[in-house]
């Protein structure tokens, strides 16, 4: 993507500089989350209600007036109210200043062809 080199082997300072370059960059949805010593599921359902902080996205996106598109890496809302309705206003804002906006599913976990290619639809490169 964007003509460069598989990123998934390259340090992290890499990964920045491109992306920094690029005009991307990313943000938690997740500020702050409530887990003790012995916690070991982090999976959404799960995280969903030991929130203690979500990061304002909105108030976010209200300062980027250039910003063009917002994806978070989920791709479906299901068992997880809090994050589902931290998502709707942030899709809701998207929707009012004409923003494109999507659901994709994470990269991290595995990579296919699906994936790269609905990331490029969403990003048109």
């Amino acid at each position: 993507c964007y003509g460069v080199q598989n990123l998934k082997n390259r340090s992290t300072g890499d990964k920045i500089a491109i992306a920094r370059q690029r005009k991307i960059d990313f943000i938690d949805l997740v500020k702050a989350a409530n887990y003790e010593k012995e916690d070991v599921n982090y999976d959404d359902v799960a995280l969903d209600g030991k929130v203690r902080e979500w990061n304002n996205v909105k108030e976010l996106i209200l300062k980027l007036p250039a910003l063009k598109k917002v994806a978070l890496t989920r791709k479906t809302l299901r068992n997880i109210p809090n994050m589902s309705n931290e998502i709707l206003k942030i899709e809701k804002i998207c929707k009012e200043r004409n923003i494109d906006f999507a659901c994709l599913v994470t990269p991290s976990r595995f990579c296919n062809d699906k994936k790269v290619k609905e990331y490029k639809d969403f990003l048109k490169i």
